[in-house]
């Protein structure tokens, strides 16, 4: 296999721990681009990110070979992950648009990522390529009213 394309919103990220807080890109359009890479191949990826985007963080993802031009309407999907209480608390404070199906249409190999529901079933359902993969972790979590993350029942 040579390349495949990820499916998935690039998060920011509010780290806290006793030491203090930091902002850092997050998402799994960002760890598997890193791996791709370090792997000497090709990632596409298919993400969106928000008109809040971090100007500073910007070069990183265009180091990644991430688009960071191509800003929505909505906000970033942000996530604070508190590692100063065990376990460990997150909430998602925003999320950005949903990932639309007709970017997806012509991909031969491709690995669909949810963080925060940015992935419909519908669209899991309706995408055909040769080799896809699911990481479930966003169809796994539940975004409350009160933006704290818990377990889907």
């Amino acid at each position: 296999m040579k390349g495949f394309t990820i499916a998935g919103h690039v998060a920011i990220d509010q780290v806290i721990n006793a030491e203090g807080e930091k902002i850092q890109l997050g998402g799994p359009p960002c760890y598997c681009s890193v791996l791709g890479k370090s792997m000497c191949f090709p990632v596409d990826v298919v993400s969106k990110i928000g008109y809040d985007f971090p100007d500073e963080l910007i070069p990183r993802l265009q180091s990644l070979g991430i688009d960071g031009s191509k800003m929505s309407d909505f906000p970033s999907t942000r996530f604070v992950l508190d590692y100063r209480y065990e376990p460990r608390r997150m909430m998602v404070p925003s999320v950005c648009e949903p990932i639309k199906q007709s970017r997806l249409e012509k991909v031969k190999r491709l690995i669909l990522c949810p963080i925060a529901g940015e992935i419909s079933d519908e669209l899991i359902m309706g995408v055909d390529p040769d080799f896809l993969a699911l990481d479930p972790q966003g169809l796994l979590r539940k975004i409350r009213e009160d933006n704290t993350v818990e377990p889907r029942e």
